[in-house]
């Protein structure tokens, strides 16, 4: 889409009001010139990323291109234009700006991903942390109980799975040997 400003006061208006690939800047312009209207754009947080190419029929010696440059252009195109070259020269830009963009959106889409990933493994951490002290809660009721506690599987030949420290005072042996070897 072209957007078209009939003066350098004009181009900056809009181009605060929309999102622009490329600038095609003349440099001869009334009220001020397009180096003027380039340091503008340049000075700009939301225009300063914008390429500029400035177009001229009057400037074309090498202090001027050097000043358009040094201002901010990315190119200068001599008046009269070929079409197919402009045409061309603005696709490039355009096709950069859109993939910029598009860079963009799986920037802030990765970054969501890795804020999402962050907060799933805090929300995992404590949980295993609390999980871990209600362990140690348990471990310690059970150590103060003076009773054996033992757990087995619900299905026959109900093997066990758990055998309190307890076990060891009352038995002789300790807890884990009637799980490993429970024949």
């Amino acid at each position: 889409e072209l957007v078209v400003a009939n003066s350098g006061k004009e181009a900056l208006r809009k181009l605060l009001e929309g999102d622009f690939a490329v600038i095609l800047l003349d440099l001869h312009m009334p009220e001020m010139d397009g180096y003027e209207t380039a340091r503008f754009i340049r000075g700009h947080p939301r225009t300063k990323h914008i390429p500029i190419v400035f177009v001229t029929a009057v400037f074309r010696d090498e202090a001027h291109l050097f000043q358009a440059y040094t201002v901010g252009a990315v190119d200068v195109v001599f008046k009269p234009v070929d079409p197919f070259i402009l045409r061309s020269k603005v696709q490039v830009l355009a096709d950069l700006h859109l993939k910029t963009v598009e860079i963009s959106r799986q920037a802030e889409r990765l970054k969501g991903l890795i804020e999402e990933n962050a907060k799933v493994h805090a929300e995992k951490l404590e949980a295993e942390r609390a999980l871990r002290r209600t362990q140690e809660r348990q471990e310690a009721i059970l150590k103060s109980l003076p009773i054996v506690i033992h757990a087995r599987t619900a299905e026959p030949p109900f093997a066990p799975l758990f055998v309190s420290e307890q076990a060891e005072a009352v038995f002789g042996f300790p807890a884990s040997r009637f799980v490993d070897e429970p024949g």
